[in-house]
C-alpha cells in the first residue's frame, strides 16, 4: 500500500471509531444527565467525588504503566509530561492534584480519611482492570485504553462534571479542575492519536507516518 493511501485508511478507520465512540451509552449515562441538569444533592455529588479522587490518584500509574510498554523513546516521550501533570506529588504548578485537592476542600472531605476507607468495591474493580490493562495487555491494548477510555471520551464527560459542579455555585477555584480538563484533553487526544498512528504504521511495516509532540513539562520532585 503507498504511503498516502495507508495514512488515509488509518484516518478513516480512525474517524469512524471516533463517530462510535461519541455515541457511546456511556455518554449519556444516568448520572452525567443528571448532573448536567443539577438534579443530585451536594451530599450525592460528595459521595461521586470521594470515587473520583482513587480515579485521579491511579491514573499517573496508567501512564507510566504505558510509558514503559513503548520501546521507541521519542514516542513515549510525551507521555513524561502527562505524567507531570497527572502524579500527585508533582511540582508541575497546573497538576491535576493541586486542582483537585481545592475540590476536595470544597466538599471538606478529609484526604487521610478516605485513603483509609479505599474506594467502594465497583470503583476498585474498574481501577484493577485500568491498570491491568495498562500493564499486561499489548501496547496498542493500553495506549487504547488512554486515549479512548480516557482523553476521547473525557472531552465530554467533564463537561457534564463541570456543570453538575456550577449548578452547585462552587467557587471559582474549585472548578478550575474540571475546567482544565474540558481545555487540555483535545489537545491530549490529538497528541496520543498521533502516537497510535505512528506505531501502527511502524507495526504493519508502513513508512512512518511523521511523529512530533510538545516537549514534555519537567517531572516531579519527591524531596
Amino acid at each position: 500500500m503507498k504511503p498516502q493511501a495507508a495514512i488515509e485508511k488509518f484516518d478513516d478507520l480512525i474517524t469512524e471509531l471516533e463517530s462510535e465512540l461519541s455515541c457511546h451509552s456511556i455518554l449519556r449515562h444516568p448520572f452525567l444527565l443528571g448532573l448536567e441538569r443539577g438534579t443530585f444533592s451536594r451530599e450525592g455529588i460528595r459521595a461521586w467525588v470521594c470515587q473520583q479522587y482513587f480515579f485521579s490518584r491511579q491514573f499517573s500509574r496508567c501512564l507510566a504503566a504505558l510509558y514503559a510498554r513503548i520501546e521507541d523513546d521519542r514516542v513515549a516521550r510525551p507521555l513524561q509530561g502527562f505524567m507531570a501533570i497527572e502524579h500527585w506529588g508533582s511540582v508541575n504548578s497546573s497538576a491535576h492534584w493541586r486542582q483537585f485537592t481545592v475540590v476536595l476542600q470544597a466538599f471538606a472531605i478529609d484526604v487521610e480519611e478516605l485513603r483509609r476507607l479505599g474506594p467502594d468495591e465497583h470503583t476498585r474493580r474498574y481501577l484493577d482492570y485500568r491498570l491491568n490493562m495498562c500493564l499486561t495487555g499489548t501496547p496498542s491494548e493500553a495506549l487504547g485504553v488512554v486515549a479512548y477510555a480516557h482523553e476521547f471520551v473525557n472531552q465530554r464527560i467533564f463537561a457534564s462534571y463541570l456543570s453538575g459542579m456550577e449548578h452547585l455555585r462552587l467557587d471559582a477555584n474549585a472548578l478550575e479542575y474540571f475546567r482544565s480538563h474540558v481545555d487540555d484533553e483535545p489537545e491530549d487526544y490529538r497528541i496520543l492519536r498521533a502516537m497510535i498512528g505512528y506505531l501502527v504504521s511502524s507495526r504493519n511495516g508502513e513508512p512512518r507516518r511523521p511523529f512530533s509532540a510538545t516537549t514534555p513539562a519537567p517531572l516531579w520532585n519527591d524531596r
